[in-house]
């Protein structure tokens, strides 16, 4: 054996040795990163997270804050998924739910918006039922589920029975839940040598592992955005399925137009109006209507919210869908009974033009109104009623509060035939009550016979017009306020035959103008006004014409100076109209 031989056999045993001790080495250096992996894990300590309430109610149209609770601070970002289980026929459309599905490592809590859909539809008894689902580890969840009731605003309220959702809420469970310390670091045990040899050398201390550098602090989670405060509400609407201008939309009978409210503002209650009488207003956000007879409708859109009110508005002339006639309505054109009957007017200036007198936008199947020289001021009002079932015609109703000069006609547009109505200038116009139009108009009835239209033969005394200072009044079932409230018209009729009623006034008015009906709401009898003269001769105005033959008595009271004015007239023939412009001295002192 040579010495290079006998060295790298003596030499053996130590290299043997310093393999293990390197082994060894790795050993101590892996149990030590997996403590520290323990050790990290058991920082971040197990959390709970529940609702801060077990049940709330939610009326349709508002929006309300989901509080989700975590029982201590979770150390690091907990993230969960709320489920949602439907009850009483409620699907995902009934409602909104947005917010963050986590939780940061700082914060102890999280807010969801709740929004519960305002619709038109009569669905009671809705409910839904929230869970949390944690997706992080480390993280439970509470049993106990948020109930939500959805209480609806359209139809009539309904006994949902539940009792067995139960209410109340409370403090989630809480509890600190702690790690333990760092299990130590296993002594490395010498690899044994064979036979008696020299001392190893001492292994070397295995370096020390560098400490983790610190994470850096997360960023806090962004506060939930404030809801916007309320703001006052401007009523504004949509309409689909009519053709629609600046002043007037127009469509026919039984189609269905859609209204959309697309108000600016907090709205908290709307309520719609399509001027026709009797039904429940609806509520919804878009509806639906169609009207049945022809006509001008107002459509209303009211809204409320933060302590104000608005409403928007907007006329329709509703026609025929299947009209008799040929008549089309215009700006100086007024078509009664289905478009069989087509009204126009003149009317001539005082200083001799001959003017063509203009159609309100109000009126019915078979009423209507035309106005010259202003809009606002009502001058003629015209009917043209079935008498077939009475005497076998078509009947026209005329009554005019005005002295100046006029004509009317009115035309059967099925066979040309017109009738003509005037008025001589600077003489009260004297009411119509013509039932002997349009003869032959009504198939298979019988005829009756009577006067010529349009005579003045007979004509009966004028108004009776007196200061009120009596103690009973004039009884009305609505009275009628003109000039902005300050004269209050109210309205009794009477009969030959001992019968009698209050005046009811009817839907549309102006400042000045205003109508009462007796039997029908679209049969209109009577248009008055009340006229600002003061300029003139230092008066208040009074004006009035009754397509009637019926008795009226009709009081008109100053509401600032308390003053009453009252006119008769006795049941028989129609009185002409009535021209007081010497009404109401008082009221035109400052």
């Amino acid at each position: 054996m040579t010495n290079n031989t006998q060295e790298r056999f003596m030499n053996a045993p130590l290299r043997r040795h310093q393999m293990g001790s390197a082994v060894v080495r790795l050993l101590v250096t892996a149990l030590a990163l997996g403590a520290s992996a323990d050790a990290s894990l058991a920082q971040d300590p197990e959390v709970e997270i529940s609702w801060k309430r077990s049940d709330a109610i939610s009326l349709e149209g508002y929006r309300f804050l989901v509080w989700v609770l975590v029982d201590q601070q979770p150390g690091r970002r907990v993230s969960f998924r709320v489920d949602v289980t439907h009850h009483g026929g409620a699907t995902g459309d009934d409602y909104s739910l947005f917010g963050f599905r986590h939780v940061g490592p700082t914060r102890r809590e999280q807010v969801f918006y709740w929004d519960a859909t305002d619709d038109d539809l009569d669905d009671d008894c809705e409910w839904v039922e929230l869970r949390l689902v944690p997706e992080s580890p480390g993280v439970t969840a509470s049993d106990q589920p948020f109930r939500i009731r959805i209480v609806d605003d359209d139809g009539a309220a309904v006994d949902c029975g539940w009792g067995d959702i139960p209410g109340g809420g409370g403090a989630p469970p809480g509890g600190d839940v702690g790690g333990g310390p760092l299990p130590p670091e296993p002594e490395s045990e010498p690899e044994p040598g064979p036979g008696p040899e020299r001392e190893p050398e001492p292994e070397p201390e295995p370096e020390p592992e560098p400490e983790p550098e610190p994470e850096p602090e997360p960023e806090p989670e962004p506060e939930p955005e404030p809801l916007p405060p309320p703001e006052p509400p401007t009523a504004a609407f949509t309409v689909t399925g009519a053709t629609c201008d600046a002043g007037l939309c127009r469509v026919v009978t039984g189609a269905d137009v859609t209204f959309t409210d697309t108000s600016a503002g907090t709205v908290a209650r709307r309520s719609w109006d399509f001027d026709v009488t009797g039904g429940r207003a609806p509520s919804g956000a878009t509806v639906r209507y169609a009207w049945s007879s022809p006509g001008f409708y107002e459509v209303s859109l009211n809204v409320a919210g933060a302590g104000a009110e608005s409403t928007a508005l907007r006329v329709f002339l509703v026609e025929a869908a299947d009209p008799v006639g040929t008549c089309e309505p215009g700006p100086y054109t007024l078509c009664l009974r289905e478009s069989r009957y087509q009204v126009r007017a003149t009317w001539t200036h005082p200083d001799g033009e001959v003017l063509a007198g203009g159609v309100v936008h109000a009126g019915t199947n078979d009423s209507g109104l035309l106005y010259f020289p202003s809009r606002e001021n009502w001058e003629v009002l015209v009917k043209v009623l079935d008498g077939c079932s009475y005497n076998g015609r078509d009947w026209v109703f005329l009554a005019s509060a005005t002295t100046l000069e006029y004509e009317v006609t009115v035309t059967d547009t099925t066979n040309g035939e017109t009738w003509e109505y005037r008025n001589e200038p600077g003489t009260p116009s004297p009411a119509a009550t013509d039932t002997t139009a349009f003869p032959g108009n009504c198939d298979g009835e019988p005829e009756a016979a009577s006067a010529e239209p349009g005579t003045t033969a007979n004509r009966p005394p004028p108004w009776t017009a007196v200061e009120d200072t009596s103690e009973g009044g004039v009884v009305a079932a609505s009275p009628l306020l003109l000039q902005e409230g300050r004269f209050e018209v109210r309205m009794e009729w009477s009969t030959a035959e001992g019968l009698e009623g209050a005046a009811r006034s009817a839907r549309p008015d102006t400042v000045d103008s205003g109508l009462f009906w007796f039997f029908e709401p679209d049969n209109w009898e009577v248009l008055i006004k009340v006229l600002d003269g003061c300029w003139f001769n230092g008066h208040y105005w009074v004006y009035a014409a009754s397509a009637t033959d019926v008795g009226l008595d009709i009081a008109v009271t100053d509401m600032m100076t308390g003053d009453v004015r009252r006119y008769t007239k006795s049941p028989g023939l129609p009185a002409p109209a009535l021209t007081d412009a010497a009404a109401f001295p008082n009221s035109c002192r400052p």
